[in-house]
C-alpha cells in the first residue's frame, strides 16, 4: 500500500485508517480483465449508488472490481484520493475540499446527494427553551446560538442562504463548533445551543420524543449539492476509460435509487422497487429499514450535478475567507464527465 509521504504524520495515519477500516469487494464477471478500484464512502444513504452497483453487479459487468472502503472520517477521504490510496470517493462539498481541489488535483465527476423539496435531508431544529422564548420560524433566528459540525461546512452555507431568503443578519448568529452530529443535537436538547442544522437520522428520535422542535427542512427552501463523486486529476486525465466504466455503473445505480424513492414530479414517492433498495441499504448500512426510511435523500436519476450551486458555494466560502481566492470551480468540476442538472437555481 502506497502512502503519501509528503502529508503530515497525523493525516497519513488517518488516511491509513480509512484504507484499512472496512472493504467489500464485488464478485467479478471477468476476473482476468477487471480493473481494481477503491471507492471510499461514509455509512450513509448517500452511498446508495455505490452499494447498489456493487450488489447488482453493475461494476463487475463493466470489468471493474470495486472495493468499497467505509470510513468514519469522511473529511480525510479527499486527501486519500489525492495521494492515490483511494481511487474514488463520495466527498462532502465543504470548504476544505474546495481548497484541496482548487487547482484541479481533485475532480468532481458526478452528482450525488442533494437537498430537494419533500426530502428529509437536513433540518433546522431548536431547543424547547428557545421555542418557548419565541424562536418559532426561520425569521426568528437572528442573534441565536447555532451548533455546527465545523467551520466551512454546509451548516454555515445553509444558514447564510436562509438569512438571505428570510431577511435576518447572518453575522448575528453565534456559531458553536462541536465536532460531531451527536454533540450538536445533544447541545440543543440540553439548551446549551438554541438551534442546529442536522441530518434526519440524528434528529428523528428526539423530535418524536418532543425534545426538539423542527423549524423546517432545508430541501424545502432551496436546492443544495451536498456530496459528489470525486477522483484525482491524474485518474481523470489518464484513465478516462476506467472513469467512464465506473460512471456507467454508478449512473445505472443512481437511476435505481431515484426510481425507488422519487415520483415523476421529483417529489418523494416509493415505487415498486423500493423494498429491494431498502434491503440493499439495510445490508450495507447495517441499519433496520425503518431507520433508513427516516432519512431517504434525493439523488438525481442521471447522477447529474448542481453545478450552479457548487459555484455559489465556492463564491460564498471565498467571501467568508474560508476558501482561497485562487480556487476555480471550472478546474474542480470536470466537464468531460460531470453532467449539469438542468434548471437548477
Amino acid at each position: 500500500m502506497s502512502m503519501v509521504g509528503g502529508l503530515p504524520r497525523a493525516v497519513r495515519c488517518a488516511v491509513f485508517s480509512i484504507v484499512c477500516f472496512t472493504s467489500i469487494s464485488a464478485p467479478l464477471a471477468r476476473v482476468d480483465a477487471a480493473d481494481n478500484v477503491r471507492i471510499a464512502v461514509a455509512k450513509a444513504d448517500a452511498a446508495a449508488p455505490i452499494f447498489i452497483a456493487q450488489e447488482k453487479g453493475y461494476f463487475a459487468k463493466d470489468g471493474v472490481r470495486a472495493d468499497i472502503v467505509f470510513t468514519d472520517q469522511p473529511q480525510i477521504m479527499p486527501q486519500a484520493v489525492l495521494s492515490g490510496d483511494l481511487d474514488f470517493a463520495l466527498a462532502g462539498m465543504v470548504a476544505a475540499f474546495f481548497n484541496l481541489a482548487g487547482d484541479g488535483s481533485l475532480r468532481i465527476i458526478a452528482g450525488n446527494l442533494e437537498e430537494a423539496p419533500g426530502f428529509k435531508g437536513q433540518a433546522v431544529v431548536v431547543s424547547n427553551q428557545a421555542d418557548a422564548a419565541g424562536l418559532k420560524s426561520f425569521h426568528d433566528l437572528a442573534g441565536h446560538s447555532v451548533a455546527i459540525f465545523a467551520a466551512g461546512t454546509p451548516q454555515q452555507y445553509d444558514l447564510s442562504k436562509l438569512a438571505a431568503k428570510y431577511g435576518f443578519d447572518y453575522g448575528s448568529l453565534r456559531m458553536m463548533t462541536l465536532g460531531t452530529m451527536p454533540n450538536m443535537v445533544s447541545a440543543v436538547i440540553g439548551n446549551s445551543a438554541d438551534a442546529a442544522v442536522a441530518p434526519a437520522p440524528f434528529i428523528r428520535q428526539p423530535l418524536e420524543a418532543g425534545k426538539l422542535h423542527n423549524l423546517g427542512w432545508i430541501g424545502d427552501e432551496f436546492g443544495v449539492a451536498v456530496t459528489a463523486l470525486i477522483t484525482s486529476g491524474k485518474t481523470a486525465d489518464n484513465k478516462s476509460d476506467l472513469v467512464n466504466r465506473v460512471l456507467r455503473a454508478y449512473r445505472t445505480a443512481s437511476r435505481d435509487y431515484h426510481d425507488a424513492f422519487t415520483g415523476p414530479d421529483e417529489k418523494p414517492k416509493e415505487g415498486p422497487t423500493a423494498p429491494e433498495i431498502y434491503s440493499i441499504l439495510s445490508k450495507y448500512l447495517n441499519e433496520p429499514v425503518e431507520t433508513i426510511k427516516s432519512g431517504i435523500g434525493h439523488i438525481d436519476g442521471e447522477a447529474r450535478l448542481n453545478v450552479a450551486d457548487i459555484q455559489t458555494q465556492i463564491a460564498w466560502y471565498k467571501s467568508q475567507g474560508m476558501v482561497k481566492p485562487e480556487v476555480d470551480a471550472a478546474k474542480i468540476i470536470d466537464a468531460r464527465y460531470a453532467v449539469p442538472s438542468p434548471g437548477k437555481p
